[in-house]
């Protein structure tokens, strides 16, 4: 059987949460905006991997893919608007670049179909199509 961990890394960092299957090392990371900052700090938050940014208020959603997810997110930080960011990486790097521009086109596909579907998305619904394909992947 397979399992969700849901934890907030550091009670100081409220809000910041990650997602990890139980036996494999892909992470998600949820982010507001105000702690992009600390991201540096995060060991994992240096990897290579997939990013979402949310801006529920004017309905804006951007989708990237990076070598660095925390030098990545700080630069977007300061010249794009949105309130959270999810990011999807492994524990040990080990995302190649063709899997990172599959997983890119996978979600921005899967994504412009809910959009059609629901006309918005919402981050609580970006972190449970990420879980849900976390298992997959698994």
């Amino acid at each position: 059987m397979k399992y969700i961990i849901k934890s907030i890394i550091d009670s100081q960092l409220k809000g910041f949460k990650t997602h990890q299957l139980n036996s494999k090392n892909l992470k998600c990371f949820t982010i507001p905006r105000n702690l992009i900052k600390n991201l540096m700090t995060i060991e994992d938050c240096n990897n290579s991997g997939i990013y979402f940014m949310a801006n529920n208020y004017d309905k804006s959603l951007y989708v990237g893919q990076t070598d660095n997810l925390s030098n990545k997110l700080t630069d977007h930080n300061g010249n794009k608007e949105f309130e959270i960011a999810i990011a999807l990486t492994t524990e040990n790097n080990s995302f190649s670049k063709t899997h990172i521009d599959y997983l890119e086109y996978w979600y921005i596909s899967e994504i412009k179909n809910k959009i059609i579907e629901y006309w918005w998305i919402s981050t609580k619904e970006i972190e449970d199509l990420i879980l849900m394909n976390m298992m997959k992947l698994n």
